[in-house]
């Protein structure tokens, strides 16, 4: 059965002109003829149809000839399209019920949910297992050459105390993480009583001066076990992909956005990963401790030392933080130690 004619554009890709043509479906075939009355033939099967809207013209995509452009009649092309046995794909026919719909729109949810939650986390430890070793030394020594630039300075401690922690430092890898290379650095930032230590990937662990101003000796070791279980889980590196994940992801669902609005949102979506993140290292770090003979105890107490002094600058709001808050980890400290002994922060100087 031949159909009516269908009117509409047809853009060859040789040239930015369009020629009008009017089109009918005979069959198997897509039938058009030109305004000087030149008639041309597809095959049906050659020609891919894009989802039809409501308010858009249809296009007809003829391979290596270009796209035929239909603006009106697009109701009788699609009936005409069916009576010839041209079928919509099955996400269309889905869009077209409601129920499809909202069953499609929890699946996607619930899909992102999971890669969220367990698909990312995953993906980047795979990721960075398979990064050698060599790689990840490098990026993180560049990393700590912008810092030295940028905000750090050397260390003002003494020597002999820096060598002697070192020591008690590599007592405890020797037991809790044989074999696995790390490197400590002692720094100060322009505030000199600074209080910070961190993981750059490849194992390097930075200790600020400011941590011996609150921190007893068994307490900096304590600090010394959870930044090396950030070592051992190599989560910087890990932290590096799953951030560059949600970027990306980001970055598909708001497209143009404000570059505030994606960075922010990027931002609160990654601070969780931070966080479990904290609590796995704070996980090896009683482990290490009580398998080396160093009591738990000091550590919490220096924790609970920094959260008085978070409570008198004030917290950040606990979905911005990249830590758990320190209650928490006090908590979990002291059930790791076995101890339901008060911890105390301790004064400072």
């Amino acid at each position: 059965m031949t159909t009516a004619p269908i009117t509409g554009t047809w853009f060859d890709g040789r040239s930015a002109a369009g020629n009008p043509v009017a089109l009918a479906i005979d069959g198997t075939t897509l039938a058009a003829t030109l305004a000087d009355g030149e008639a041309r033939r597809w095959a049906l099967r050659d020609v891919t149809v894009a989802e039809g809207f409501e308010h858009a013209p249809r296009m007809l995509r003829l391979d290596d000839e270009g796209v035929i452009e239909v603006t009106a009649g697009t109701g009788d092309l699609a009936v005409a399209l069916r009576a010839a046995g041209v079928q919509d794909g099955p996400v269309v026919r889905m869009q077209r019920h409601r129920y499809a719909a909202v069953l499609g729109l929890v699946l996607c949810i619930a899909v992102g949910i999971f890669a969220y939650d367990a698909g990312l986390p995953a993906a980047a430890r795979v990721a960075a297992e398979h990064v050698p070793p060599e790689v990840e030394q490098r990026i993180g020594a560049q990393l700590r050459d912008h810092a030295d630039d940028m905000f750090l300075k050397p260390s003002r401690l003494p020597a002999e105390r820096t060598a002697s922690l070192d020591r008690r430092f590599a007592q405890l890898a020797a037991q809790a993480a044989p074999g696995v290379t790390y490197q400590v650095v002692w720094r100060r930032m322009y505030d000199l009583h600074a209080i910070n230590a961190f993981t750059l990937p490849g194992g390097t662990i930075v200790m600020l001066d400011g941590l011996t101003d609150v921190a007893s000796d068994d307490a900096l070791v304590g600090v010394f076990a959870h930044e090396l279980g950030h070592v051992v889980h190599r989560h910087t590196l890990r932290q590096m992909f799953q951030v560059a994940g949600i970027g990306g992801a980001v970055g598909l669902v708001f497209g143009d956005a404000s570059a505030t609005l994606t960075t922010v949102a990027a931002m609160v979506l990654t601070v969780g990963y931070s966080r479990d993140m904290e609590r796995e290292a704070d996980a090896f770090a009683a482990t290490a401790l009580k398998a080396s003979g160093i009591p738990v105890e000091p550590l919490a107490e220096f924790l609970a030392t920094m959260q008085a002094r978070e409570d008198e600058r004030g917290q950040v709001p606990q979905f911005l933080s990249t830590h758990p808050v320190s209650s928490e980890r006090i908590d979990a400290l002291r059930r790791a130690a076995g101890t339901a002994a008060s911890v105390r922060p301790v004064a400072p100087p």
